[in-house]
């Protein structure tokens, strides 16, 4: 099998203009444990202009080795888990603004067999 590409246009964009996405792929695994953090008081006029959900393709193998680990990032790039993508999201709820990666795949069988081929991923993004 070759390589399969990730495919993005890796611009930022909002959750309603992204749903072609999540319909398209609609098989999603957290990677890693969300990150929460505290919007400062000072930087809530530009929150303002952000939507309140943000999401962005990340296309760069790199992105990918950061996200999953170097031997999951090749497994998923040799195209044994079928066709995936990486998304990054920002959602905001007053002050707080969570970070989290997911993989999005199109087909259960292949997000599960990622998970049976790397089951420290899935302790991971359970914990």
């Amino acid at each position: 099998m070759g390589k399969a590409p990730l495919q993005s246009t890796g611009q930022r964009r909002p959750a309603a203009a992204n749903q072609t996405l999540i319909e398209h792929l609609p098989h999603r695994l957290v990677v890693g444990a969300p990150v929460t953090r505290s919007i400062p008081v000072f930087a809530m006029g530009v929150e303002k202009g952000r939507d309140e959900v943000e999401q962005t393709v990340l296309t760069s193998f790199r992105a990918l080795k950061h996200a999953v680990g170097a031997k999951a990032a090749s497994g998923l790039r040799s195209g044994c888990h079928g066709t995936f993508r990486l998304v990054q999201s920002r959602s905001r709820s007053g002050r707080i603004a969570t970070y989290s990666a997911w993989l999005e795949f199109a087909e259960a069988s292949d997000a599960n067999a990622f998970l049976q081929n790397y089951p420290e991923l899935a302790a991971e993004a359970n914990s």
